[in-house]
């Protein structure tokens, strides 16, 4: 039985520049959105609200000076080892001088941090030196078990797994570990015990490629049953891959390079750049939407077009069409969108709406300006001493009564 394949040619053409007009449609709608209505409706609300906008700019510049006045003040307390009471008074209070000893404490504590790496440093060296005799022995022992290992893994998991298992018991394991496996005495220390990358490079090498190219092709068979499912095309092979996009690029040059032919056609010009850009990606999918614009831009779309070719291209408009689609729906509920076939009863009420906003916003930013002023007097401002009222001056003691006078106490005053 005989197919007549003019006709399922002459489908796949039409269903492709069907595809095509919906993507172009699309992309005009986005497209005017973008450079009409949106830069319309910013200059509209800047015109509508700009003072408050100026407003809150003003509110958070201030915000921002006084969180980075906070900051200084904070730190300088914590390098000094200040009260925040003190380190803002002495901000307010003489800032040259907080400016010099802050430069001061943050050189000191440069120094110290310097001086922890280099002990640190040095106890590395000590730990690495005891781990590689305690490496070299381990190595010994198991010398048999490990070969084994690392005939069928490869020399380089073999050292990741030893070290991994000397190392993991010890504080900061992952940092030490790191550095023991990029250090180049660990392959001497496994040299000098009888292990040889050369050894071993082969068997694990061709080990670790057979399983990449398994799952390779287990992903390629995935990706031909699910196109023969749904009808889309077949992927390309991957080493005809970079051929194609080396392919299209220079098919497409002779069309659109300035040089040839599309140098006085600026629609062609900007295909030229969107080709170079999809080549220096590897991108053959947005390669071969190119290729469709320019097909259909020539007229070059006909009956003796493959068929393969036209199912591909049609799926990517439909791809593309729908993401553009996608993201229309979400910007339809944007004020912006239509803004200049409005009217202006509606502009005035989305006015309305952006005023109220900004003045909640601004209202929040107030509130954070007034606790940030709070707390910035709070720390630059030294209690004031309440006067205390004086003690009451106790009651003055009564003198004591004179004695009686007795009339005898002259008698024998010879006087």
């Amino acid at each position: 039985m005989r197919v007549d394949a003019s006709k399922i040619r002459k489908k796949a053409i039409t269903d492709c520049k069907r595809s095509r007009t919906t993507f172009e449609k699309a992309e005009r709608e986005l497209m005017e959105y973008e450079e009409t209505h949106l830069p319309a409706y910013n200059q509209w609300v800047r015109t509508g609200c700009g003072p408050l906008i100026e407003e809150m700019k003003s509110i958070r510049a201030e915000i921002e000076m006084f969180e980075t006045q906070l900051d200084l003040i904070y730190d300088f307390s914590e390098l000094m080892h200040w009260s925040p009471l003190r380190a803002g008074d002495l901000f307010v209070r003489n800032r040259a001088e907080f400016d010099r000893l802050l430069s001061e404490a943050m050189e000191e504590k440069r120094r110290e941090d310097e001086a922890a790496r280099v002990r640190l440093e040095e106890a590395m060296e000590e730990f690495k030196a005891d781990f590689y005799c305690d490496l070299s022995e381990f190595l010994d022992e198991n010398f048999d078990r490990l070969d084994e290992f690392a005939s069928y893994m490869g020399y380089e998991a073999l050292k990741a797994k030893v070290v991994e298992i000397l190392t993991e018991h010890i504080p900061f394991s992952e940092d030490v570990y790191l550095r023991i496996l990029h250090d180049p005495k660990l392959d001497e220390v496994f040299e000098s015990c009888g292990f040889h990358e050369e050894d071993h490079e082969e068997d694990g090498d061709d080990f670790l490629e057979d399983m990449d190219e398994v799952s390779e092709d287990l992903k390629r068979e995935y990706e031909k049953f699910m196109a023969l499912m749904t009808g889309k095309p077949i992927p390309p092979e991957p080493e005809d891959t970079a051929a194609r996009i080396k392919a299209l690029k220079r098919e497409m040059a002779f069309a659109l390079h300035p040089d040839q032919a599309g140098g006085d056609d600026p629609k062609k010009l900007a295909l030229w750049h969107e080709v170079q850009a999809a080549a220096d990606a590897g991108d053959l999918d947005r390669l071969e939407v190119l290729h469709a614009h320019l097909q259909v831009m020539d007229g070059e779309l006909s009956p003796e077009t493959p068929v393969s070719k036209l199912q591909k291209i049609t799926q990517m408009y439909r791809e593309s069409r729908n993401a553009l689609r996608r993201k229309i729906r979400r910007l339809r509920q944007e004020p912006a969108w239509e803004f200049k076939r409005k009217s202006d009863g509606q502009k005035q009420k989305i006015l309305r709406h952006h005023q109220s906003v900004l003045q909640e916003e601004k209202e929040d930013f107030q509130d954070e300006l007034s606790n940030l002023r709070m707390e910035f007097q709070r720390v630059t401002h030294s209690p004031k001493k309440r006067k205390t009222a004086p003690k009451p001056k106790p009651p003055p003691r009564p003198e004591p009564e004179p004695e009686p006078f007795d009339p005898r106490q002259n008698t024998f005053d010879f006087f």
